[in-house]
């Protein structure tokens, strides 16, 4: 697992579109920011499989998006799949 990834709140890229879906991997990046910030990853009785920072993060990106005039989303699921495999194989990502 990677440790130290980096974040951004900023995508000019995806300015020039209409809508965005944010499909955020709850695994790598919430440890990842989790550690930097010397925060909890999951806090089972406040936000259960939730990391604060890394939702601080998405809500933020979410935000700075439709303050663009982006209508945005964020990709929900109850199932556990995402703290197990990861959804995005190096294959997908090509």
């Amino acid at each position: 697992m990677p440790i130290y990834l980096k974040d951004k709140s900023e995508f000019p890229e995806l300015e020039r579109f209409k809508s965005v879906l944010i499909v955020p991997c709850r695994f790598c990046p919430a440890a990842s920011m989790a550690v930097r910030k010397n925060k909890p990853y999951f806090e089972f009785l406040r936000r259960f499989l939730k990391t604060g920072s890394y939702e601080h993060l998405i809500d933020t990106i979410k935000s700075n998006l439709e303050k663009k005039g982006v209508k945005t989303d964020v990709f929900k699921s109850r199932l556990l799949h995402q703290f197990v495999v990861c959804m995005w194989t190096s294959r997908r990502r090509k």
